[in-house]
């Protein structure tokens, strides 16, 4: 992928991200003005209900989705301006990964619509969306660190074929419980345990790919983008399970410190180059 093309690529993500949020926001707004907004019954019991900060709170849900749908245009027209004179490949797959962070928005569609008070083949859709999401974002990740291998540079749009191709081949065999919708707003998945640690190992071997990698090649810059990596991948996780505003603001600062880190560390890696 040339430099030019890979840039109108980006730039086209920013703009239909923005187009989606803005639709999805539009469409909550005129259900919340039109009192048509039902949440789904949320029980919270133990220590957790008795501190404000940690208890469930419905608007902190709300405001993590929004806050995702809005960092993934963010994100990606970040990269662009960071990196426009620059041909990284890291930071195609990290571009990628702020476009499967969009999905989440659709979640505000469930309460919108009372689309949990029923079944619907919308609302199934949006599990598996979401589902598609929730695999599809750490394995950009980990095909980032994958770019330190010389040969897998040259391939970049047949890694990200075989990432969506494994992300939709899961979102549609895997069953969802389109009985249940949690208070995040989530349609539970089968085998949540056994995902939950997949993602978990997608996110260390990541980890540890980078930070060798950048033992290897002895050079700090790496080393503090990995560090911006563990960040942004915590206030990844913290965002998209928030159901209280001190998950809420943790997820934003980290994300924030973590992706700015991992950016100007990038950057400094190629101007020395």
């Amino acid at each position: 992928m040339t430099l030019s093309s890979r840039n109108k690529l980006f730039l086209l993500f920013c703009a239909l991200m923005l187009a989606v949020a803005f639709s999805l926001f539009s469409l909550y707004i005129y259900a919340w003005f039109s009192n048509n907004i039902v949440i789904p019954p949320h029980i919270e019991t133990g220590i957790k209900s008795k501190l404000s900060l940690i208890s469930y709170r419905y608007p902190a849900v709300v405001l993590s989705i929004a806050a995702l749908s809005l960092i993934a245009p963010a994100g990606v027209f970040l990269i662009y301006r960071s990196f426009e004179k620059t041909q990284a490949p890291e930071v195609f797959y990290f571009a990628v990964f702020f476009c499967g962070c969009a999905f989440e928005g659709l979640r505000l569609l469930i309460p919108a619509f009372r689309l949990w008070q029923s079944f619907s083949l919308l609302f199934l859709m949006i599990g598996k969306s979401i589902f598609f999401s929730r695999i599809f974002c750490p394995l950009c990740f980990f095909a980032s660190a994958l770019t330190s291998i010389r040969d897998q540079q040259m391939h970049l749009e047949r890694n990200l074929i075989v990432i969506v191709a494994v992300a939709i081949i899961f979102a549609a065999v895997v069953p969802l419980n389109t009985a249940v919708t949690t208070g995040r707003l989530i349609i539970p998945w089968g085998y949540s345990i056994l995902f939950i640690l997949v993602r978990i190992c997608i996110f260390i071997v990541t980890a540890l790919t980078l930070f060798f990698t950048a033992i290897q090649h002895d050079n700090k810059d790496m080393i503090r983008s990995v560090h911006g990596y563990i960040m942004l991948a915590a206030g990844y996780v913290l965002l998209i399970n928030t159901d209280n505003y001190a998950m809420l603001a943790a997820g934003l600062l980290l994300t924030g410190a973590g992706t700015y880190e991992y950016l100007t560390k990038t950057h400094h890696i190629y101007m020395w180059l």
